[in-house]
């Protein structure tokens, strides 16, 4: 589920300027303490204000299978893709996943929501993958 999603990717959600299923969206690792501020408009903004994981396997990973459905029943659009799968890590403790639309770099790259819900343990290179069925995001009436 979305812990915390990010202003300007809402903005251009009512834009109909993002397309979750046909736009490029990344998923980066963060350590150590995590600061979300949801006015921050780029990548670049969320890592200046965070640490990215920095383990020498560890690589950004472009999302796949991304999908959405329609949920009449909770009322709500359901966002969702493939498990993201960053390999084996080595001495790294991820805290926060960052998911981001991206364009050409960190500077003009939009952040879509971060996530810490279930993060904190170390890799000790293991394979490390997150996984959230049908709950990247959730577009809903407020209750």
């Amino acid at each position: 589920m979305v812990d915390k999603a990010y202003t300007v990717w809402l903005a251009e959600v009512a834009r109909g300027n993002e397309d979750w299923v046909n736009d490029n969206h990344t998923a980066a690792l963060l350590t150590g303490a995590v600061t979300f501020d949801p006015d921050h408009a780029t990548v670049a903004a969320v890592i200046a204000a965070n640490t990215e994981a920095s383990d020498g396997s560890y690589a950004r990973v472009a999302l796949g299978t991304e999908t959405v459905t329609q949920d009449d029943a909770n009322d709500r659009a359901a966002l969702d893709c493939a498990t993201v799968d960053f390999g084996a890590l080595d001495n790294e403790t991820p805290t926060a996943m960052l998911i981001f639309h991206l364009v050409t770099n960190d500077a003009d790259s939009i952040p879509v929501a971060l996530y810490e819900t279930g993060f904190g343990s170390p890799t000790n290179g293991a394979g490390f993958t997150v996984s959230y069925p049908n709950n990247v995001g959730r577009l809903a009436n407020a209750p």
